[in-house]
C-alpha cells in the first residue's frame, strides 16, 4: 500500500479549531503507525483556501501522483482539510473510489472505501457553509469600516501609509514623476510616448516601487513586478483621482468566495473627498480627464516626431476628420486633411494652412476675445463692485440667520423637556401630551430646516461673490501672456479651445470652450436676482481659473 497524508492550513480555518501543519502530520503518521502503514509522502499547501482546488500546489501535485498510481491510500485530518467545496470534495472522493483508491478522513471517522458518501455529504456541505459564511462576515466588516472611512487598504503608488494615523501620505520620492506625467500628456504627449520616456530614463514602474518599500521593510511581496513601463499604466495614473486627495474605497470586489473580482459601480463605491494631501491640482486633473476623453474619440496617439501644438484640436470642416501636420525640406510647416493624404482630391480638398498663419489666426481671435471680455467687464462693472459692496449685508443676514436656528433650537429643546416632565407627572395621558407637544415640534423642525437652507444659500453667494473679487482682476491680463508668448504651446490652446475648423480654403474657424457667448448674453431680466448673481459668478470664473492656471504655469516656465 502506498499511502501518502495530506495536510493544509488557510486564513479561513475555524480558530476554534486551528491545529498547524506539523500537528496534523503528527495525527496522520500516528494513525497510519497504529494501521501497520508507512507514510511514503506528505503533500502540504499552507496558507491556501480549501475553497480553492485548481490553486493549491501540493494538492494538484497529489492528484498527478495519484493518476499515475504512485498513490494508493490518501490520508487527512478532516475532510476540511481536503476542501471546503462541498461539490468538489465529494467529486474528488467519486473519482478516487472509480479509481480503486482510498480517501481517510480521521477526525470524521470516514474511509471512503468502506463508508457510505450520502451522510459525508453532510460534513462537505457544512464545510463549504462555513467558509460562505466566514467570507460573509469578513465582507461586511470591510465595508462597514469602509463606510465609515476606517479601512484603508495597500497604497496607491505615489503615497504610503502612515503607521501611526493609518492615513495616506505622499511619497515624496515618487511625486515629481506623477506630476511630470501629468504635464507631458498636457503638453501633448500620449500614454504610449510618455511611457517611453520613463523607460528609457529606467525609472521604475510602481510595481517595482510598491516591491522595494515592502522589502525595506522585511516583508516578502508576492506579486509579478513588470519592469517595463506601460501605456496602460500611465493611463491609469492618469485616471486615478486619489492624486487629487479622494479616497476610494470598493472599486473592486467579489460576488462569491474566491471569485473573479469585478469593477463596481461608482454608487458601489465609498468616496471621501478631501481625504489625504493631493499631489495634483483638481484643475490640471479634469483637464486632463477631458483630454483622455477626446483623444480617445480622435485615437490620438501623441507619438508623432516633431511637436505638434494642434493636434487633436484642428479638423476639416468638410468631412471632419483631423487635419494632420507634413514638414517638408524648404517648405514651413503646414496641415492638410487626412482623408486627403490617404485617398486624393477624388475624396476631400486638400484644406492646406500654414502653421503661421494658424498661429496669427489664433493670437488675432484672442485678442477679439480679450476686447469682448474687457467690454464684457466694463459694462458689468458697476453692478459687480455694488454687489461686493454688499458682502457686508451678507456677513449681517448670515450672523441673524445663525442666531436664529440658536434661538429655535434652544425652543425644540426645552419644548423636549417639558413634554417630558409632563409624561412624568401625568403618565396615563401620555397620549394626550404626545399629541399636544407634537405639532409645536414640526413648527419648530420646520422652521429650523427652512433657515438652515436660507444660511447655506447666503453662505454660497457671499463665497462665490469673495472668489469672483480675487479672480475677476486677473483674467484679462492673463490673456495678454498668450497673445504675447512668441510660441504658442499645445497646454494653453486645449485649455481655452475646443476646436479648430479649416474650410477648403485655408481659413480657420475657431470655437472656444464652453458656452462663453451665452453665457455673456444672457438676459437678466429672465434671471431671478440670486440666480443672476450665481450664473455671473460661475461665468467670469470659468475664464478667470482657466486663466490663473496659464498664468502659474508661464511663470514657472519663466523662472526655470
Amino acid at each position: 500500500m502506498k499511502v501518502a497524508g495530506y495536510v493544509r492550513l488557510s486564513r479561513d480555518d475555524n480558530k476554534e479549531d486551528y491545529i498547524s501543519i506539523v500537528a496534523q502530520k503528527d495525527i496522520i503518521s500516528n494513525y497510519a503507525k497504529s494501521r501497520g502503514w508507512e507514510i511514503v509522502k506528505f503533500y502540504e499547501d499552507d496558507d491556501v483556501s480549501g475553497y480553492k482546488f485548481d490553486s493549491r500546489e501540493g494538492f494538484t501535485q497529489l492528484l498527478q501522483d495519484i493518476q499515475n498510481d504512485k498513490i494508493d491510500v490518501v490520508i487527512a485530518k478532516d475532510l476540511s482539510r481536503i476542501g471546503r467545496h462541498n461539490a468538489y470534495t465529494l467529486l474528488f472522493i467519486e473519482n478516487l473510489r472509480s479509481m480503486g483508491k482510498t480517501l481517510i478522513a480521521i477526525d470524521d471517522n470516514y474511509d471512503s472505501s468502506k463508508d457510505n458518501d450520502d451522510i459525508i455529504g453532510i460534513k462537505t456541505w457544512y464545510n463549504e457553509r462555513y467558509v460562505k459564511d466566514l467570507s460573509k462576515k469578513i465582507r461586511s466588516n470591510i465595508y462597514s469600516h469602509m463606510k465609515n472611512n476606517k479601512y484603508q487598504n495597500s497604497a496607491p503608488y505615489g503615497y504610503i501609509v502612515d503607521e501611526v494615523t493609518n492615513n495616506l501620505v505622499v511619497d515624496e520620492s515618487v511625486r515629481p514623476i506623477i506630476v511630470e506625467i501629468f504635464n507631458l500628456y498636457l503638453n501633448g504627449y500620449g500614454a504610449l510616448k510618455i511611457a517611453q520616456i520613463l523607460n528609457e530614463r529606467k525609472i521604475p514602474t510602481p510595481m517595482e516601487h510598491i516591491k522595494s518599500l515592502a522589502e525595506k521593510k522585511g516583508i516578502y511581496y508576492k506579486r509579478n513586478t513588470s519592469s517595463k513601463w506601460l501605456d496602460t499604466t500611465v493611463l491609469n495614473i492618469l485616471k486615478n483621482d486619489v492624486y487629487i486627495g479622494v479616497k476610494r474605497l470598493g472599486k473592486t470586489r467579489r460576488d462569491v468566495v474566491h471569485g473573479k473580482r469585478r469593477f463596481t459601480d461608482e454608487r458601489e463605491q465609498f468616496v471621501f473627498e478631501n481625504n489625504h494631501e493631493p499631489i495634483i491640482d483638481k484643475e490640471m486633473f479634469y483637464k486632463v480627464q477631458e483630454l483622455i476623453q477626446k483623444r480617445k474619440e480622435i485615437s490620438y496617439r501623441g507619438s508623432t516626431k516633431h511637436y505638434n501644438p494642434y493636434s487633436g484640436l484642428l479638423f476639416c470642416l468638410d468631412c471632419g476628420t483631423p487635419l494632420v501636420a507634413r514638414s517638408q525640406v524648404g517648405r514651413a510647416k503646414f496641415y492638410v486633411c487626412r482623408t486627403y493624404k490617404k485617398f486624393g482630391k477624388q475624396e476631400c480638398d486638400s484644406h492646406y494652412i500654414k502653421e503661421d498663419k494658424l498661429n496669427n489666426a489664433v493670437k488675432l481671435y484672442l485678442s477679439q476675445i480679450k476686447i469682448t471680455l474687457q467690454d464684457y467687464l466694463s459694462s458689468l462693472d458697476k453692478e459687480i463692485n455694488e454687489k461686493l459692496k454688499n458682502l457686508n449685508q451678507y456677513d449681517i443676514a448670515i450672523k441673524k440667520t445663525q442666531d436664529e436656528i440658536t434661538a429655535l433650537r434652544q425652543e425644540y429643546n426645552i419644548l423636549l423637556s417639558q413634554k417630558i416632565k409632563s409624561i412624568a407627572k401625568n403618565p396615563e395621558m401620555e397620549k394626550i401630551i404626545e399629541e399636544q407637544f407634537e405639532e409645536l415640534e414640526k413648527e419648530k423642525l420646520q422652521k429650523i430646516t427652512a433657515l438652515e437652507k436660507q444660511l447655506k444659500e447666503l453662505q454660497t453667494i457671499k463665497a462665490n461673490t469673495e472668489q469672483l473679487n480675487d479672480n475677476i482682476i486677473k483674467a484679462i491680463d492673463v490673456i495678454d501672456i498668450i497673445i504675447n508668448s512668441e510660441q504658442i504651446e499645445k497646454k494653453y490652446l486645449e485649455y481655452l479651445i475646443d476646436k479648430i475648423y479649416v474650410d477648403k480654403y485655408g481659413e480657420p474657424i475657431i470655437k472656444l470652450k464652453g458656452d462663453m457667448e451665452s453665457l455673456f448674453l444672457k438676459h437678466r431680466e429672465m434671471i431671478r436676482e440670486q440666480e443672476y448673481i450665481i450664473n455671473l459668478i460661475r461665468a467670469i470664473n470659468y475664464l478667470a481659473n482657466l486663466c490663473i492656471f496659464i498664468q502659474t504655469t508661464a511663470k514657472k516656465e519663466q523662472k526655470k
